[in-house]
């Protein structure tokens, strides 16, 4: 069941996330597929464990859209 999820989050993240798609898109070449999204999500854990540990923010946040959606959770708490 957790490897589902994680493939379904690696799939996500290389549609919208520069970063982890340019990673996928290097491995894929080489391995192909497969073997590059269970690396894109093994890349995934680590960045997790990573800001986890070090309370720290994404490297390759998009701030606008971090603003934004920080603006909409703090109206919808208000309400």
């Amino acid at each position: 069941m957790l490897r589902w999820i994680l493939v379904q989050c690696a799939l996500s993240a290389v549609r919208y996330d520069h970063h982890i798609r340019t990673f996928y898109e290097r491995i894929k070449q080489r391995k192909g597929h497969g073997k590059a999204i269970v690396a894109t999500e093994k890349e995934m854990v680590v960045i997790i464990w990573y800001m986890l540990t070090r309370h720290q923010l994404y490297r390759y946040i998009n701030k606008n859209r971090y603003e934004q959606k920080l603006e909409r959770l703090k109206k919808i708490g208000s309400q």
